[in-house]
């Protein structure tokens, strides 16, 4: 009689389980088809959702999506459960497609020198943007990261190639990397929108200081674009650092 009884509450148990997982799924997809929507009715494209987190007891849920037109550009977003207005939603498409606009324009700047590089963007904006409004809301900074082949280029050289970049981006910094760093920067990249903190903190450890506008800058060339005697002696300064031989 006792082994029937703990029978029926492990059945019980079972059952409530089941349902339980049912309705956090059914919940879940739920919520995914309200995101897709709302990005449609934002943007006038469809979008697939492709993670989905929280929500449950938070009251706030958050994930990635893509444009359907381009699964390449995933970007994040986030939502309270009880909304869907501007105070409710926000989300970093604008940013990403920005990000690739940028990214273009430097591979079309950079590749014609047949050296290898990697340009990290960083978008920063204080509100929610539409699609159609102004990009000059966002603060966007770049650093260009540059293997040591670029050295081969005298220093008369890569003040032009610099200066140039420098007319019309003024929120950059170019630093120099070995080899085997500029991969693992590349492969981090790949997988997420910042470098871990551990190759941060190497890249710094390693490579020389600069400075702009009394900021610290980790392994890097800061010069305005009318001041070439301070990118000299920088360059300089960069070529003696062995660690750039690796």
């Amino acid at each position: 009689m006792k082994g029937l009884k703990r029978h029926s509450l492990l059945l019980i148990y079972m059952c409530i389980i089941i349902s339980l997982c049912g309705c956090s799924s059914s919940s879940a997809s739920d919520r995914k088809v309200k995101c897709e929507k709302i990005l449609e009715s934002r943007y006038g494209k469809e979008f697939t959702v492709s993670k989905i987190y929280g929500g449950d007891y938070s009251g706030v849920y958050y994930g990635e999506a893509y444009p359907n037109d381009n699964p390449n550009l995933v970007f994040s977003f986030r939502n309270n459960m009880n909304g869907e207005s501007a105070e409710s939603w926000s989300d970093e498409y604008i940013q990403r497609l920005k990000v690739e606009d940028y990214r273009e324009d430097f591979n079309e700047k950079l590749d014609k020198y047949g050296k290898d590089y990697y340009v990290k963007i960083t978008v920063y904006n204080n509100k929610d943007l539409g699609i159609n409004e102004n990009y000059k809301e966002f603060d966007i900074f770049f650093c260009i990261y540059v293997s040591s082949s670029w050295l081969d280029f005298s220093n008369d050289e890569l003040w032009g190639i610099y200066s140039q970049i420098a007319e019309e981006y003024q929120n950059y910094h170019l630093c120099f990397v070995n080899n085997k760093d500029l991969q693992s920067i590349k492969e981090e990249m790949e997988s997420s929108d910042d470098l871990s903190q551990a190759l941060k903190s190497e890249l710094e450890e390693k490579y020389s200081h600069t400075y702009n506008h009394g900021e610290e800058k980790q392994g890097a060339v800061i010069v305005t674009k009318d001041d070439k005697a301070k990118f000299i002696n920088k360059m300089e300064e960069i070529r003696k650092n062995e660690e750039l031989s690796e």
